[in-house]
């Protein structure tokens, strides 16, 4: 295994300052207020549509990869996961009917070569990005729009490309110049397709809608959200690490979890109706969360057990969790119930997200999705109610005068 620590930890901290840099710069130059009207040929570039198209293609490239290995080596893939250390690579399907006519079909099985790590490596460039921007898009157009500005997308891009050739390079194997090659290609290729299809999107919530700042629409998001969170970690170890055997096992709750993150990014904006402070708030704070995140979000998640992604984790968190909430324009007593609200809400969110953490037996990625989930629904709930009692509690006063 070749070691490659120092440049993990330049990459966090590049892309850290890259982060901010890049945030600074757009929030300079305000999106251009354009929206186009809606259509359903539109919604094919809203970025969970070509997240979809991306898991397609992950898998068709996964049955390819079994076909080869029954094919040429007889159902045996230890003469790739020698190279792959610890093991969880590699559970195949050879009994499918699929996987056996294609390797029936593709004479020496030569023709299939190419789905061993290369298309993977191209691949995951595009699932990433995809599977950050669906999240975001949640949170509104613009938010989606910002990230695919280019001093965001680019920088996003290669800080990826990056983390994944380290990765790469760790695991050095004999596909590993061919697939550092590839992402270097769709480093290329790939922010201006995505940038084309963020262009293309059309608007199909209603006009002025989009934000989740009511209390059903945030939660919508979140639902959404936690969907989309279960799809990519359960896509990361069927058809990222070749495990097309655990697909049976996983088939049902990626169906659902597909269904539920459609029917969130339908919700969402249709049901924010009615501004409220503490849902401007929030959202604001996770937008501009999102905003900062966006390019270290891969470097942090590779390196987050060491003292740097750690650090530069919660300096984006503080950071935008502070930028977001000064961009709420407001008067102060009205500020207070917010902070009042969230406060409340957020020492509430840590001992509920600690007690699902404690009884879950999921791995890290996901006791942190379950973890975010829960903290930031508990905070919402009761943020909420406390601005709605302190509404009724001014009304009253207002009215006894």
């Amino acid at each position: 295994m070749v070691d490659t620590s120092a440049c993990f930890e330049l990459t966090v901290f590049f892309s850290t300052l890259a982060a901010v840099l890049a945030a600074f710069f757009v929030s300079r130059r305000p999106l251009e207020k354009k929206e186009r009207s809606g259509s359903l040929r539109g919604l094919f570039f809203h970025p969970l549509a070509q997240l979809g198209i991306v898991i397609v293609l992950l898998l068709v490239n996964q049955v390819l990869f079994n076909a080869y290995v029954l094919k040429v080596h007889h159902g045996d893939p230890s003469f790739i996961a020698k190279y792959i250390p610890g093991g969880g690579w590699f559970a195949l399907l050879p009994k499918s009917s699929i996987v056996r006519l294609i390797a029936r079909t593709s004479g020496d099985g030569s023709i299939l070569a190419p789905s061993v790590l290369r298309v993977q490596a191209f691949l995951e460039l595009p699932f990433t990005l995809y599977a950050y921007l669906a999240v975001a898009r949640l949170l509104g157009r613009d938010v989606m729009r910002t990230l695919c500005r280019w001093p965001l997308l680019l920088a996003a891009s290669v800080s990826f490309t990056i983390t994944f050739s380290l990765v790469e390079i760790r695991l050095w194997n004999p596909y590993t110049i061919d697939d550092v090659v590839l992402r270097a290609i769709a480093c290329v290729v790939v922010p201006p397709y995505i940038a084309w299809t963020a262009r293309r999107l059309t608007a199909y919530e209603p006009r002025g809608a989009g934000r989740p700042t009511s209390l059903p629409a945030f939660l919508s998001f979140l639902v959404g959200a936690g969907a989309i969170a279960y799809g990519v970690l359960v896509v990361y170890d069927v058809f990222l690490l070749y495990n097309l055997g655990h697909l049976p096992h996983y088939a049902s709750g990626l169906a659902i979890a597909s269904i539920v993150a459609i029917g969130a990014s339908v919700a969402a904006p249709r049901l924010s109706r009615g501004k409220t402070l503490v849902g401007e708030t929030m959202v604001s704070m996770l937008a501009a969360f999102t905003l900062l995140f966006f390019i270290p979000s891969l470097s942090i998640r590779y390196w987050m057990m060491h003292p740097i992604a750690f650090l530069s984790g919660a300096g984006l968190i503080i950071g935008g969790g502070a930028w977001g909430f000064a961009r709420v324009k407001t008067t102060f007593d009205k500020k207070i119930v917010v902070v009042l609200g969230l406060g409340i809400g957020a020492v509430l969110g840590v001992l509920f997200a600690g007690a699902a953490a404690i009884r879950s037996r999921e791995t890290s990625e996901a006791l942190l999705a379950i973890g975010a989930v829960v903290f930031l629904g508990t905070t919402a709930i009761v943020a909420f109610g406390v601005e709605k009692v302190a509404n009724a509690l001014a009304n009253v006063q207002s009215v006894r005068r």
